[in-house]
Formats: C-alpha cells, sequence, structure tokens
C-alpha cells in the first residue's frame, strides 16, 4: 500500500498576499529587483565605458597637439608664398602695363604720317591723348584715318584743331581715343 503524499506546509497563509493588491505587489517587488538589477549592470557599464572614452580623449588631443606642430612649422612657407604670390601679382600688373605700352606705340607708329609732329603724348589704361601739329588738313585726315582702322583703338575723337593764322599756317591738333583690351582685340 502505498502512502499517499501530504503537503505540509509551516507558513502561514496569508489573505493579504491571495488578494488582487498582494498579487500586484507581490510582481512589483519581483518586477522591481529586476529593474534595480538591469539599472546597476548598465551603471557600471558607463562607468567602465567612461575609461575608454578617456584614453580616445587623450589620443585625440595628442593626435591634434602634433598636428597643430605640424602647422606651425609650415607657417613661415606660407608667409613666403603669400609674399611671392603678392610679388608675382605686382609683377603681372606691370607686364600686362608694359604690353599694353608696347601695343599702343606700335599702333600709334603704324598709323602716323610722318608730317605730323607730336607734342604730347599721353595714354593711361584705357585712354590715348595726342597734341600735335600737323602741315596740312590731309595729313591730319590720314592721322585720323590710321587710328580709326586700328583694331585697339575705338571712339577717336578730335577735340581742337586750330591754326597759328598767316605767320604760322600748322594746324594744332589734340585728339583722344579709347584703347580697347587686349582681351576684345584677340592681340
Amino acid at each position: 500500500m502505498t502512502a499517499q503524499k501530504t503537503n505540509i506546509n509551516l507558513l502561514s497563509k496569508d489573505e493579504f498576499a491571495e488578494s488582487p493588491v498582494g498579487k500586484f505587489f507581490k510582481w512589483a517587488l519581483t518586477f522591481g529587483k529586476y529593474i534595480v538589477i538591469i539599472t546597476q549592470l548598465v551603471v557600471i557599464t558607463a562607468f567602465l565605458y567612461r575609461f575608454k572614452l578617456d584614453r580616445d580623449l587623450e589620443a585625440l588631443n595628442d593626435s591634434i597637439k602634433q598636428n597643430q606642430t605640424i602647422i606651425d612649422s609650415f607657417q613661415d612657407l606660407e608667409h613666403n608664398v603669400r609674399v611671392l604670390q603678392s610679388q608675382l601679382d605686382a609683377l603681372k600688373t606691370i607686364t600686362d602695363n608694359q604690353v599694353l605700352t608696347n601695343s599702343t606705340l606700335n599702333t600709334l607708329s603704324q598709323a602716323m604720317p610722318t608730317q605730323i609732329e607730336l607734342e604730347t603724348l599721353s595714354f593711361s589704361q584705357d585712354t590715348l591723348n595726342l597734341t600735335g601739329r600737323s602741315l596740312t588738313e590731309i595729313e591730319l585726315a590720314t592721322l585720323i584715318s590710321g587710328l580709326q582702322q586700328q583694331p585697339n583703338l575705338s571712339d577717336i575723337t578730335v577735340n581742337s584743331v586750330s591754326t597759328g593764322g598767316a605767320k604760322d599756317p600748322t594746324l594744332s591738333f589734340t585728339l583722344t581715343a579709347t584703347i580697347k583690351p587686349a582681351e576684345e582685340t584677340g592681340q
């Protein structure tokens, strides 16, 4: 014959533990333990991760210092390059003006009749001014026509024409022309 097993529970049954509120508190306490354990694991992980971040920060600061030293070593070179660039810009301006001067003088020599005598010749970046004397109107007209045919001159204006009367039959004149940039004339 087999003996029947009987359950012996020495703990007294609490009616509160069996109530819905008691069951909720029991569940909340069990779940709360898990929340506390998970929170502690997160805090410990963050604490340990901080050591890695400190090491990374130190390596980054060392890298910045090394790169800053390299940049500082090139400071003199950069200064020299900037000085050289400004000198090259000045040289280009001078060379461009010299080319303009040579081009303008070459244009003027091609258009100038031999009997015209120039008293003053001045030009800037975009203007040519001539003052001179001519023995006849034909020579003056030849000069104006020759200047009009030059591709790097435009807007030729005769500002004044005068004669010295019976004593001096020569014609005194002043004229102005606009110098076209070399890009427009293709030179």
